[in-house]
């Protein structure tokens, strides 16, 4: 592991970019790829194996030469979902556990694919329905897709306040919030302001109706939630989760199920002020593109890479 502190709590490091890539394990990626192509209408844009030592980044020394795919909208590539292929237990249960639970994607009528997606490897588990949260301008539903992996499908009606949202072009467009489980999201919250000079939202509390149904709660039960904007119309979402929650346990050696991890891109690495699972280092497949990256565990657990834009 390597350290570095030169900068911390200064200014003098760089702020968190955009979001760039969500990675979710999965274990079958030709059907993965397949459904994400026939019915959300997502491009791939590179295929092939990983990199031993990108793998050993990750910790996650088991997905050396794995199989992976980058696939994305096709009006927007600038920000993509990456499968890899890997092995998940079959005890694993989403939403019930700390770490990254969803992925936000913005559509153009959610109900319209609702009705397209019945019947699909994308399990409907909340239905579409105005948010509490906007004021009726963003409507949502729950998706459980074929890698038992979170989706959040939001149709932006109108501007929020307070909120750049991007606006959907493509029927499925891109992923723009990566939603956090928090054991304490005050904790996290500090974490990505002192590391990240990310200042979050106020404090939102709200239903989330997909939480209470995993934890068999009544579905008005109300958590605390907030956003941490960053640049591109991306964001962070911290929901604090009920303390049944738990620590999530993958297979030793690969990539934790579901949304294994987030990347972002940054100005520079070196003055940041975290615990890196391994030295930074060039990869030429995308989304580095020659770019340094490293990767380190977050505040609840979850496993975040940064590439740098410098």
């Amino acid at each position: 592991m390597n350290e570095t502190t030169t900068g911390a709590n200064t200014g003098a490091h760089p702020p968190l970019g955009r979001l760039l890539s969500v990675t979710i394990s999965v274990t079958d990626l030709p059907s993965v790829v397949d459904a994400y192509r026939t019915h959300l209408g997502y491009r791939l844009l590179e295929s092939g194996y990983i990199p031993a030592a990108l793998a050993q980044s990750w910790a996650a020394p088991q997905n050396a030469e794995a199989r992976y795919g980058l696939m994305a909208p096709p009006s927007d590539p600038s920000v993509c979902i990456r499968f890899v292929e890997g092995l998940t237990p079959e005890n694993y249960r989403p939403l019930r556990t700390f770490g990254w639970a969803a992925v936000e994607i913005a559509v153009m009528d959610v109900d319209a694919l609702a009705a397209r997606l019945a019947g699909t490897q994308f399990e409907t588990i909340g239905p579409p329905a105005d948010l509490a949260f906007g004021g009726g301008a963003l409507r949502a539903m729950s998706v459980r897709g074929p890698a038992r992996e979170i989706l959040i499908f939001t149709q932006i009606r109108r501007a929020v306040p307070g909120y750049d949202l991007p606006a959907a072009i493509d029927p499925v467009d891109r992923a723009f919030i990566a939603v956090a489980a928090a054991d304490d999201l005050h904790k996290v919250r500090l974490f990505y302001r002192d590391k990240f000079l990310a200042p979050s939202g106020p404090d939102i509390e709200t239903p989330i109706y997909s939480v209470n149904d995993a934890f068999d709660l009544p579905r008005e039960d109300r958590h605390l939630m907030t956003t941490i904007a960053l640049p591109g119309q991306s964001y962070v979402e911290i929901d604090q989760y009920p303390e049944m929650g738990a620590k999530r346990v993958g297979v030793r050696g690969y990539l934790a199920p579901g949304i294994a991890m987030v990347t972002f891109e940054i100005g520079g690495l070196d003055d940041l002020p975290l615990y890196w699972l391994g030295e930074p280092s060039h990869y030429e497949i995308a989304p580095y593109m020659g770019r340094r990256q490293v990767t380190f565990y977050g505040a609840t657990g979850e496993l975040i890479e940064l590439i740098e834009t410098g």
